[in-house]
């Protein structure tokens, strides 16, 4: 899945497979914007081991944590 427009025809064919699946969806901390305090934390999961675990970390360690 690469856009917002397949998500429902993504997870009807997960649900309609009878099989155990995984649909992986990339999300933004900030995508709620500024009006809404606080924020949450959406890890890039461990098994994915590219640049985009790197850009994660990265990004976490300029963010200040209360």
């Amino acid at each position: 899945m690469s856009d917002a427009d397949s998500l429902e025809g993504t997870l009807c064919k997960a649900v309609q497979s009878g099989e155990p699946a995984l649909v992986e969806i990339p999300t933004d901390r900030d995508a709620a914007g500024p009006w809404v305090p606080g924020w949450w934390d959406f890890p890039v999961p461990e098994y994915i081991t590219d640049e985009r675990q790197e850009e994660y970390q990265r990004t976490r360690s300029t963010e200040q944590h209360l």
